[in-house]
């Protein structure tokens, strides 16, 4: 599925915000990859990616749970 741009980068972010949610979800384990995946994309709620991840829960496992019903995620 694709995203628009929009839903990936907050409006009038300068990056900034971006930078420091890639800076966050790096210090908590997650590979630069997903990071900044899930840093520009606006639909993941970086607080609770981060209580996930600070109870033991793998990032990539994180990211799963917590993915918007709109992401293309197809379950049985």
């Amino acid at each position: 599925m694709r995203t628009s741009k929009s839903q990936m980068t907050p409006p009038g972010d300068g990056e900034g915000v971006t930078a420091w949610r890639i800076e966050r979800l790096r210090d908590a384990g997650c590979s630069p990859k997903l990071a900044d995946s899930l840093a520009r994309d606006t639909r993941y709620d970086l607080h609770e990616l981060l209580k996930l991840i600070d109870r033991g829960c793998p990032a990539e496992l994180a990211a799963r749970i917590l993915a918007p019903l709109d992401s293309g995620v197809v379950s049985d």
